[in-house]
C-alpha cells in the first residue's frame, strides 16, 4: 500500500435528500442504483488511468464519494488540469444520476492541496477542505474552493 501524499484535486460530493430514501423506494432498488454508480464511475475511473499521467481514484461511504486526481508536476500547468479533469469526473456522476430511474442531487466542493485516498480512508489537506465545506450548500451545486 502506498501511503505517500499526493497534491492534486479532491472532490467530495454527496447526495441531497438520501436520508430516509429507503422510505421513498425500496432499498434493494437504492443499493442497486448505487451499485450502479459506483461501477460506472469506477470503470471511468479504468478509463482514465489508461491515459498516462492521469492517477485518478475514487472511494465511496454510501452516497458521499471523495475523488482524487493529481497531476504530475512535471507537466505545465499540473493544478489547473487536475481541478478541470475532476470537475469533469463530477459532472458526469450529475449527469448519471439525474438521468436515473431514481434521480439523485448531487452537492460538493472541489479542493486543491495534499491528499492520500485509498478504499477505506481518506486524509489530507485537500480532503479536509473539501469535507468541512461539501455539505454547506442547500442546493444541487458543485463549486471550487478558494484552493482550487
Amino acid at each position: 500500500m502506498d501511503g505517500e501524499m499526493k497534491e492534486g484535486a479532491v472532490a467530495m460530493i454527496d447526495a441531497l435528500g438520501f436520508r430516509g430514501i429507503w422510505q421513498r423506494w425500496p432499498a434493494g432498488t437504492v443499493l442497486a442504483d448505487m451499485h450502479a454508480l459506483k461501477d460506472r464511475l469506477e470503470q471511468d475511473v479504468r478509463e482514465v488511468g489508461k491515459q498516462p499521467d492521469l492517477p485518478l481514484e475514487v472511494t465511496f461511504l454510501s452516497d458521499t464519494i471523495v475523488l482524487g486526481l493529481a497531476v504530475p508536476t512535471s507537466i505545465a500547468e499540473h493544478a489547473a488540469l487536475s481541478v478541470v479533469y475532476a470537475a469533469d469526473i463530477v459532472t458526469r456522476v450529475l449527469a448519471w444520476t439525474a438521468q436515473s430511474a431514481r434521480p439523485l442531487a448531487y452537492r460538493g466542493a472541489i479542493a486543491y492541496g495534499q491528499y492520500l485516498l485509498t478504499q477505506h480512508f481518506v486524509i489530507g489537506a485537500a480532503v479536509d477542505e473539501a469535507a468541512q465545506h461539501h455539505e454547506a450548500a442547500d442546493a444541487a451545486i458543485v463549486w471550487l474552493l478558494p484552493s482550487a
